[in-house]
């Protein structure tokens, strides 16, 4: 009779919790029944046993007293196939016990089945499998196999940038894998889809499934298409789906398609659980990324993360529709087409289109035309923009139109703003609940720079406050309402803001403006304009002369309005509005040495300069310790422009009160 060993190498077994099975006892069966077979230690069948021991290690051995007598089991070449149990003892292997592991009910020896896979009559669907551990259940080899990754090259993928690879990768999406592999191309993938189709998906990508390459090296480029809207990935309908470390290239000057601007480079729609990671977007003649929907909510759970997106020609990131969405530490730069042409467009398609929960944290937003544009028909709801950096962007570099925005902890360089497209920081128009709070703005007196931050008009509670603003060509904060614009404003708060050196010399603004139209079809009620601080350093002509600029404001406005606690420095003030109301505003701090001698008179002027000092300002007195005394009193007023007296008076001579560094402190009084 002929035997043959059930594999080429000894075998280790282990037990379920992977230790290896020390003591236990190996035992065949005929496949799928409770009959034993004999094994043999050789091929010529000298030695038979019913039942062999495992060593320390998990190997079977011929002798149980001798560790070092390790084999290969040799079975009759007469079976089909076979099954083996491995049991704690060697009385539970004589009893052909069922409490064995793992007892699988059938497998086939390795002669037979080696015959079978080369004449075609099994494949890996008919050989079973079974994971280690309790609760484990029987699946097959074919099912376990394709329970990990495939590449694209197994499915025909070439990568030389010639071959169209669209079948060979949608095959490999189709496969059934849960992880796909676009290994590092000779070339690059070219995938072409439908060339003469117009809105056609080149790839369509499954639920429960991950993309992922080798991050730049795995490059992908659409091919040329002479109609429109070709998305390289459509995730529509789907769930659970990651895309990581692929380098997509959409050629925009392949696709010739008139007006075409909805070729993305991936398109998801009404689907959730989707995360984009560590990715390249370039040339889309669309978007990098379009996240939106046909119905609401749209799609959810979606997770943009640390991607570069750069020269695509609409945006970088368009939100549609959706909600639950983080846009996270991503490089967005230079979109070169069609308004708003944004690094992010955040804009509904109808007034309906729900668009909420929204996270823009930690991102480089540069060189696009807008940085960030926040709706247009619709408001986007609980949007937090936090820490992200803007620089270059040739328009506004954050335009909010929404609800619940927050607006914090972000960096803006407003130094490359083009003619064709100026603007400020941050502009706000048509919103409500607006927080704009801890930035910092960074100008250099670029012309078509429109300001640091711009309230436009029709807005409801809208809170400005501790942030930075410097060397801005215009205002650094502007509450402006023009015939043109229109709207009613109401519950503005200004607080605690810095501004530094802002608004060019000459211009008729200030540092901060306020102008609704005085002819009342646009009008702000209910501001605050309290504690900030407005300081300019500019020597002469280049100061600029308006710290606070209020025009066009009608005494119903300014009953409404509450400006106190301010510090103006080095700018005069200029407010045209209604009489009367004054408030106080900037302030102008000296000190002098006074020696006063009261030994022979009852009083004594002395005089400090104090320049901006005019007649009529408040003035504060700082008396040094030394030189008070319970029979001397001071005063101090401002008794000519740039001068301000301080007297010293005593009841009857003969005090002489020590010298000693007096200081002043004018208010002066905004207001006609």
């Amino acid at each position: 009779m002929a035997y043959s060993p059930i594999s080429t190498t000894p075998i280790q077994y282990s037990k379920a919790d992977g230790e290896p099975a020390n003591g236990y006892y190996l035992k065949f069966y005929v496949a799928n029944s409770t009959t034993p077979i004999t094994m043999q230690t050789d091929s010529g069948g000298a030695t038979s046993l019913a039942k062999c021991k495992l060593n320390e290690s998990g190997y079977p051995i011929s002798n149980p007293l001798d560790e070092n007598t390790i084999f290969i089991p040799h079975l009759s070449t007469s079976y089909d196939a076979y099954r083996f149990v491995l049991y704690a003892s060697a009385e539970d292997a004589d009893a052909n016990g069922t409490n064995g592991l793992p007892n699988i009910p059938s497998i086939q020896t390795p002669w037979d089945a080696a015959r079978d896979f080369l004449n075609g009559v099994i494949s890996s669907a008919d050989i079973p499998f079974i994971q280690s551990g309790t609760g484990a259940v029987a699946t097959t080899v074919q099912a376990k196999l394709r329970e990990v990754e495939v590449s694209v090259t197994d499915f025909g993928a070439v990568g030389d940038g010639v071959t169209d690879d669209t079948a060979a990768i949608q095959a490999a999406l189709d496969s059934g894998a849960s992880s796909v592999k676009f290994p590092k191309p000779s070339v690059f993938y070219l995938v072409l889809g439908a060339t003469d189709t117009t809105n056609s998906t080149v790839l369509d990508i499954p639920s429960n499934i991950t993309l992922k390459g080798e991050g730049d090296s795995s490059v992908i480029k659409l091919g040329a298409h002479t109609t429109t809207a070709h998305r390289m990935f459509k995730i529509s309908g789907k769930s659970n789906v990651v895309i990581k470390d692929l380098y997509l290239d959409g050629q925009k000057s392949l696709q010739t398609g008139a007006s075409d601007e909805q070729s993305h480079g991936v398109l998801i729609y009404d689907s959730s659980k989707i995360t984009i990671e560590n990715c390249t977007f370039k040339n889309m003649k669309g978007d990098g990324v379009y996240v939106g929907g046909a119905s609401n909510p749209g799609s959810t759970d979606i997770l943009i993360d640390g991607n570069d997106f750069d020269a695509n020609f609409r945006q970088c990131v368009s939100l549609v529709r959706g909600e639950f969405i983080r846009v996270i530490g991503n490089d967005l730069a230079g979109t070169t087409g069609n308004n708003p042409g944004a690094g992010i467009d955040i804009e509904a398609n109808t007034p309906s289109d729900t668009l909420r929960q929204i996270s823009i944290v930690g991102n480089n937003i540069r060189g696009n035309h807008f940085g960030m544009f926040i709706n247009e028909l619709a408001p986007a709801r609980e949007v937090t923009v936090t820490g992200n950096t803007f620089s270059d962007n040739r328009a506004t570099d954050l335009f909010c139109r929404g609800d619940n925005v927050s607006i914090s902890g972000n960096v803006f360089y407003v130094d490359a703003k083009g003619a064709s497209s100026p603007g400020p920081a941050i502009e706000v128009s048509l919103a409500s609940n607006i927080s704009i709070t801890d930035n910092t703005i960074v100008g250099n007196y670029n012309a078509n720079e429109r300001g640091g931050i711009k309230i436009l008009r029709d807005n409801t509670n809208i809170i400005i406050s501790n942030n930075v603003i410097s060397n801005t060509y215009n205002s650094g904060i502007l509450l402006y309402h023009s015939f043109l614009s229109g709207g009613h404003s109401t519950g503005i708060g200004i607080y605690g803001n810095s501004l530094f050196n802002c608004v060019n010399a000459g211009l008729t603004a200030g540092a901060m403006l306020i102008q609704p139209d005085g002819g009342g079809s646009a009008d702000i009620y209910d501001v605050e304009v309290i504690g900030n601080i407005v300081k300019d350093t500019r020597a002469g002509a280049d100061a600029a002369d308006q710290g606070l600029r209020i025009v066009n404001s009608t005494s119903a406005q300014l009953a409404t309005w509450n400006i106190k606690d301010n510090i103006f420095t080095g700018t005069t003030v200029e407010v045209s509005s209604i009489s009367p109301w004054r408030i106080a505003g900037k302030t102008l701090i000296s000190s002098a040495a006074l020696n006063f001698d009261l030994s022979a008179v009852t009083y004594q002027d002395l005089t400090m300069t104090v320049t901006g000092a005019a007649l009529g300002d408040i003035v504060s007195l700082g008396i040094p310790n030394a030189s008070a005394s319970t029979d001397v009193s001071y005063t101090a007023w401002v008794s000519a422009a740039d001068t301000v007296t301080v007297r010293a008076a005593t009841s009857a001579a003969g005090p002489n009160p020590a010298s000693g560094t007096f200081n002043v402190m004018i208010t002066k009084l905004l207001g006609n």
